[in-house]
Parts: C-alpha cells; structure tokens; sequence
C-alpha cells in the first residue's frame, strides 16, 4: 500500500504476516537444551534395552499393524529352524484370520533384522535376528516383512541370543518411547543414576 506522498504504507497485511511468522522456526524453542521428537522405538529383552527403527519404506502395511500392538509384552524363546535368532509368538494379541502380503519380504534376514510375519504356512509371529539366518518353520521356508532393525548394539544382541539358547525364555517388551533431541538436532542420551545411557 502507497501512501499519496509516495512513501510506503507501514501497514501489512495480517494474513501475510500470520503466514510469515508460521513459516519461521522457533528459535527458542530450538535453542533450548532439549526438546521432544517424534516416537522412537525400543526394544528390551531381557534387562537389555535397544533402540529400533521402523521401516516404514520397506513395509508399511506391516508397521502399522505392529504399531497397533505396542507397547507389546510376551516373551521370547530361540528359533528352533532359523538358525541365530529368537522369536516371539503374536497369536494371543493378534486379529482372528488376519493376513499381511509381502512386502520386501525375505528369507535371508541380517543380523538386527526384525521380522513380522502373518501368512498360511505358520503362526503370526517377530523373527529377531543375531546372527546367520534363514527365515523357517517345521513345514519348510518362511519370508517375512521387515518391521524393524536394530542398528547399534549388535554385540549384546548376540549375547542375549546365545543365552535365550542356553538358559532359555526371556521377556519382550516393544514400545515407543520420546527422544529428546539437542538444538543440533542430536539425540541426547540421559544418565541414569549409576552413570549409564539410558
């Protein structure tokens, strides 16, 4: 807007600046020592907590069904046709006759690879993987979709692993849980009070 001696109006337009002042971040907000993301997920076997990520690409279908259970609570117990790699049963939580399709569905999971599966040939069930895998049942060779996978703390993965083998079942518990998060945009891990990451 002009004003007739031909300087500029100092009044804006309220619907200009509303849209100006959204589209600006939140520096103190962002400044501040921490603040909450989006979900992230855990899962703790035994006393052993890891954190996972969702592979939403890979397997959409498949993830949301699982996020429809959590938190999850049951146990674990070593595959006994997979070769390296606990399993948990899903029947007791799991929708009457539900089927999920394949959905980059695999056979040959690596180490951290958390499978759902939800087909003919078995029961609903999770494939962790610690080690060398090939996905199986009594009946012969299963594929499931990758919900999943757990990228750092693959050495106590294989220890949990080896002594679900050994001594037996263990419990599960699947859940997200918030991660505070640095103004860089790093994740911030708390103490807990013997001095570990929690």
């Amino acid at each position: 807007m002009i004003k007739q001696n031909g300087e500029p109006s100092k009044t804006l337009n309220r619907s200009n600046t509303t849209n100006a002042a959204r589209a600006k971040p939140d520096r103190k907000r962002l400044g501040s020592p921490m603040f909450q993301v989006a979900p992230s997920i855990v899962i703790t076997i035994g006393a052993e907590p890891f954190s996972a990520r969702l592979r939403h690409n890979a397997a959409p279908r498949a993830c949301a069904q699982l996020q429809r259970l959590l938190p999850y609570n049951s146990e674990v117990i070593h595959a006994r046709w997979s070769g390296d790699a606990v399993w948990a049963r899903l029947a007791d939580v799991w929708p009457a006759g539900l089927r999920l399709p394949p959905e980059s569905a695999t056979g040959n999971p690596t180490p951290g690879d958390v499978l759902l599966f939800a087909g003919e040939q078995s029961e609903p069930e999770l494939l962790v993987t610690y080690g060398a895998s090939r996905f199986a049942c009594q009946a012969g060779a299963l594929e499931g979709n990758p919900v999943l996978v757990i990228e750092d703390g693959l050495d106590r993965l294989a220890a949990i692993g080896c002594r679900v083998l050994h001594q037996g079942a263990m419990k599960l518990r699947i859940e997200c849980i918030a991660v505070p998060f640095d103004a860089m945009g790093n994740p911030v891990h708390v103490r807990a009070k013997n001095g570990q990451p929690q």
